[in-house]
């Protein structure tokens, strides 16, 4: 289907939809065979005729006003009949999809949140996905991404945010190069000071370890001159896996491969440490995408399955949060 099948206000009603699903103007030129040039005029022509403006552009993409998500809503639908009945399914396909730009942590967000998102795209074809992958909650939310999962409180710009869950961490190494921690007797937190400590800066790099009882939550604290430092939790495991060191406030979902194969173990079974909280976070100066309810919602209800996953903080209904953060 390309934009000479179709004219006046529908070709402007097309162009519209298909650069909200895509967040781009220049990437809806070339999905309906136009110049830029004709898909920015038909924007500007809509606009006009509903006398209110739809579409925000910038040089790095567009993204929909609040009036105009209630005209995609609108429009979405019918636009994709008309074209499935015009040029059957196979044509209309491309009309079937809606743009979801996501952005997690690096490690957490390849090891356990995009295989959850790839659940949820099984379950959702009407949704096109494309996850980025960035280092710290300190990086500003980039143009276009409708939500955000960051361990830490962001505070670089107005936004939206929640905390979803706590993966709980563990202290793990590997038995069969440290056997002298697994002799069957448990080793005290203090022990740990003999081995060399690997792990995620705020853990080990502050120079404080804190750890927690699972009897009775009392927190212990140990101060420790690491001589490796990670600031990533997948590099703290693997150098456990390989070497003779002990990894700290590894997440517990990251490892549970390599424990139930007997290539890691827990260190001190009876203390854990700290939790590492994920939030969500969606950008202040638009509306929440529709899939975004549906999805944290999947993502939660996975994590509490999984058991490796402290909900306590989890709030009842991702819609109802956002619903009232609309008002």
């Amino acid at each position: 289907m390309t934009s000479e099948n179709l004219t006046g206000t529908l070709r402007e009603k097309a162009v519209f939809v298909k650069a909200v699903e895509l967040g781009s103007l220049v990437k809806t030129a070339r999905a309906l065979g136009m110049e830029d040039s004709a898909a920015a005029k038909a924007i500007n022509t809509l606009e006009a005729r509903e006398k209110r403006k739809l579409l925000i552009r910038d040089p790095k993409g567009s993204r929909p006003t609040a009036e105009g998500w209630k005209a995609f809503n609108l429009w979405r639908g019918p636009i994709a009949e008309l074209l499935g009945a015009m040029k059957g399914d196979d044509d209309a396909s491309p009309w079937r999809t809606w743009q979801l730009n996501l952005a997690f942590p690096s490690t957490s967000g390849a090891a356990v949140l995009t295989p959850l998102v790839a659940e949820f795209a099984l379950e959702h074809p009407e949704y096109d996905i494309s996850i980025e992958l960035t280092h710290g909650s300190f990086h500003p939310l980039w143009n276009g991404v409708d939500l955000r999962i960051v361990h830490g409180v962001y505070t670089l710009e107005p936004c939206r945010q929640a905390q979803i869950a706590s993966l709980k961490r563990i202290v793990t190494a590997n038995p069969k190069l440290l056997p002298r921690l697994f002799s069957g007797k448990e080793i005290e937190p203090e022990e740990l000071l003999n081995e060399m400590l690997v792990g995620d800066r705020d853990m080990v790099q502050s120079g404080v370890m804190r750890l927690i009882r699972n009897s009775d939550g009392f927190e212990k604290r140990l101060r420790v001159e690491p001589r490796l430092k990670v600031r990533n939790h997948l590099a703290a495991m693997m150098t456990a896996l390989a070497n003779p060191v002990v990894a700290v406030a590894v997440p517990e979902l990251l490892a549970k491969r390599w424990i139930d194969a007997g290539d890691l173990a827990p260190v001190l079974p009876g203390w854990r440490c700290r939790p590492l909280p994920l939030r969500a976070i969606i950008p202040q100066d638009r509306p929440v995408h529709p899939a975004i309810p549906g999805l944290l919602e999947h993502i939660v209800g996975r994590l509490r399955e999984s058991g490796e996953a402290e909900d306590a903080a989890i709030p009842k209904s991702f819609a109802a949060f956002f619903e009232e953060e609309e008002k």
